[in-house]
């Protein structure tokens, strides 16, 4: 190995442990990202079946909204909440809420929303 050469497998080296750390880095970010939307549709289907039973003990839309805000929290804060009732008979929720990631240098929070509809 001539002088010229001595210190380029440590460049290499690091530069392929930067490399091997960010893809893990995101990888993480990734799977934290999809279990959250997971678990933001989860409970947009429970309050979408909630307030459907609620509208078949007799309940108004409006009263069953006025409930909605009387269950137990998101995790996050639920940015956006939408009900609507569509043709006498199905029920629809959308909810939105901000996803932060565990790394914040590797992505930036995302706005997510799911639906869910209940007959």
């Amino acid at each position: 190995m001539s002088d010229r050469e001595s210190g380029s497998s440590l460049i290499w080296f690091v530069s392929l442990l930067a490399l091997v750390v960010l893809v893990l880095l995101t990888l993480v970010s990734s799977l934290h990202q999809f279990l959250f939307a997971r678990k933001l549709h989860d409970y947009t289907e429970q309050v979408a079946l909630a307030g459907k039973t609620w509208l078949s003990q007799g309940l108004t839309v409006s009263e069953v909204e006025d409930r909605f805000s009387q269950l137990p929290e998101f995790p996050r804060k639920i940015t956006d909440m939408k009900v609507t009732y569509q043709d006498g008979r199905t029920l629809e929720v959308s909810l939105c809420s901000t996803w932060l990631p565990p790394v914040p240098a590797v992505v930036g929070s995302v706005e997510i929303c799911e639906n869910a509809k209940a007959r």
